[in-house]
């Protein structure tokens, strides 16, 4: 059994599910997906709900074998003061843990042995053999934000990534004019990159000179690009990226982002923010003769080794 905790946005929930996948596949095993973070988490849902996938969930039985701590707090726990306090409480011990290390100064700064018992903790940004490696019967706690962890598994990640029912409405007329066009996805992450001061010191903002040159680099390349701008601040990206070239405003789709990532996907080409949903966007893509351009500096820490993150053939601006 490979379990794995679910955690943050969508796009790293994918790094997550993918790379445990390919590990229970590996293993001939089952995956189980263990959604604790969300009990603490109020900003992230879990969203892995679309996908095309007979996801199981964990149980405490499971804990109780690969990870106990978690498996007993729950036990003893849940019935005094409730499933999300126990959650709470059992995650807030695990970060005071890690401060109490001495070598501990950020996430990926682990220094001691990758695995401890049956828990397997990322150390590195970059990709990591001993992940890949790694045996039967654990529990992953990571973002595993590499190409390297689940590339051999593409073509069955492609068909279980897709939502399972055809898209409705907007998303429907939007996907036919993807279709029938030279079509580049722009995606402009804002939202917490901006509203969360931690966050804009670790992913920095690109402005919008960057997304001019990348928009100026594909009109070199290709004939009559069209350009579907995605977006968590629509109206602000509306005033602030405007060019010559033909633009339609796509906004998103907040309660469900699998629809923004499906017509993401379905364009020909890509230019990404520095963001895991971008990434996934551009991943998924099939067109064989893609374009892809995304940020030389992915993150403004530079002890943070983003060298596995894009993959060969992608364009870095």
């Amino acid at each position: 059994m490979i379990i794995v905790r679910i955690t943050s946005g969508l796009g790293n929930q994918l790094f997550q599910y993918a790379t445990a996948k390919n590990l229970a596949i590996k293993h001939k095993t089952v995956l189980k997906i263990d959604r604790i973070n969300y009990f603490s988490d109020r900003l992230r849902s879990f969203e892995l709900d679309w996908l095309n996938a007979d996801l199981k969930f964990v149980t405490t039985r499971d804990l109780l074998g690969i990870y106990p701590a978690e498996g007993f707090a729950l036990c003893l726990l849940r019935p005094l003061i409730g499933r999300k306090k126990a959650a709470r409480l059992l995650l807030w011990y695990e970060n005071r843990i890690r401060h109490f290390q001495s070598e501990y100064n950020k996430p990926f700064a682990h220094t001691r042995p990758l695995m401890r018992k049956r828990v397997l903790i990322q150390r590195y940004y970059h990709y990591d053999e001993e992940i890949s490696g790694s045996p039967d019967n654990i529990y992953l706690i990571g973002y595993f934000q590499s190409w390297k962890y689940f590339d051999e598994i593409r073509d069955e990640l492609i068909r279980e990534l897709q939502p399972p029912d055809s898209p409705e409405g907007e998303n429907r007329e939007i996907l036919s004019k993807i279709e029938a066009c030279n079509s580049v996805a722009v995606h402009v992450r804002r939202g917490d990159y901006f509203s969360i001061e931690e966050n804009r010191r670790l992913f920095g903002v690109y402005d919008m000179g960057y997304f001019h040159n990348a928009i100026e680099m594909i009109s070199k390349k290709i004939s009559n690009p069209v350009f579907f701008v995605f977006s968590d601040d629509i109206d602000w990206v509306r005033k602030n990226l405007v060019s010559d070239q033909k633009m339609i405003y796509v906004g998103n789709n907040r309660n469900n982002p699998a629809e923004d990532l499906r017509l993401m996907y379905s364009c020909r080409h890509d230019i990404l923010s520095n963001s895991s949903f971008s990434w996934w966007g551009a991943w998924l893509n099939q067109n064989k003769d893609k374009i892809v351009i995304a940020p030389e500096k992915w993150l403004s820490d530079e002890e943070y080794d983003t060298s596995d993150l894009i993959p060969p053939g992608w364009i870095r601006l």
